[in-house]
Order: structure tokens, then C-alpha cells, then sequence
């Protein structure tokens, strides 16, 4: 699903095509054979993955876990055996504590984790 987001978002937005492809014929050129290091070195590529993936979350919850031994947390809450914990990905990544206003989450900004 990530490459399928990727590449709907790219194709959505055309003008981030250039820069994106101007990087990776660097780094081929600078590498002079495609391998891990070469992958490794377009950073505005890797830039735009990381914005994709947190702009099209899968799934609503993620980390979903079973409790394998009682717990209880500090607010007082047991948790059982075979108790099902999940959490929020979706609102965690989207939350605008965590973006500056002139940078919602809400946006895609392929730079924002090249910055």
C-alpha cells in the first residue's frame, strides 16, 4: 500500500517530479550502480516516502497488541489477560500538536521531513 500511496500522490502532484528525479540521476551518477548506498543518498526522495505514508495511514489503529499478564496503569486501569490494546496511528500522526500552523498534518508537504 506505501509505493501505491506514493506513487497516487506523485502522479496527484506533478510539479514535485523534477526535483525528485534530479536527486536519484545524482545519486546514481555519483554511486555509478544502483545499491543500498545509492538508495540511501536521495534524502528529499526519502523526504517525500516519510510525508506519504504519514499523509495516507492504512489503518486507523496500529500496534495492535494482546496483554499477555495483568497490568494495571497508573490511572487505575486493569488491563486483563487477552485484553486488546491498539493505538490511534491515524490521530497521533494528524494531531497539530505536533505540526507548526503554517505546516498542517492535514497537507501534504513532501519537504517536511527534509527540513
Amino acid at each position: 500500500m506505501v509505493a501505491v500511496h506514493a506513487l497516487y500522490d506523485i502522479c496527484e502532484r506533478p510539479s514535485f517530479i523534477p526535483s525528485l528525479r534530479a536527486e536519484i540521476k545524482d545519486a546514481l551518477k555519483e554511486e555509478g550502480l544502483w545499491q543500498i548506498s545509492t538508495i540511501s543518498k536521495p534524502r528529499k526522495l526519502d523526504s517525500f516516502m516519510k510525508e506519504s505514508m504519514q499523509y495516507n495511514q492504512p489503518n486507523a489503529l496500529s500496534f495492535d497488541r494482546i496483554v499477555l499478564t495483568p497490568h494495571t496503569l497508573s490511572t487505575g486501569l486493569r488491563l486483563p489477560i487477552g485484553t486488546f490494546i491498539s493505538m490511534a496511528s491515524e490521530s497521533i500522526s494528524r494531531d497539530p500538536t505536533y505540526y507548526s500552523s503554517h505546516d498542517s498534518a492535514t497537507i501534504l508537504n513532501p519537504s517536511r521531513f527534509y527540513q
